[in-house]
């Protein structure tokens, strides 16, 4: 049974990685005066792009790069 330390933890290495993948700096774990933790501060930027879970926007990701491979396939022919 992990911990939900551990669980934190995990989620923030997401949080991080999902900021990276925008190009924005991330919040520490206490976030700053606008956001009160990096889990408000992924929920705002979530909801700005139009996701409602980090899933999603990978989800979309992965769509928008094999559709971009298959019209680059085309094109190559």
């Amino acid at each position: 049974m992990g911990s939900s330390i551990s669980a934190i933890y995990d989620d923030y290495d997401d949080y991080e990685a999902f900021c990276k993948t925008l190009g924005i700096e991330s919040l520490g774990f206490n976030g700053n005066s606008k956001f009160s933790s990096f889990y408000a501060h992924e929920d705002f930027l979530l909801k700005e792009l139009g996701f409602k879970h980090i899933r999603d926007y990978y989800a979309a990701l992965r769509k928008a790069e094999h559709r971009d491979k298959q019209i680059n396939d085309i094109l190559d022919d």
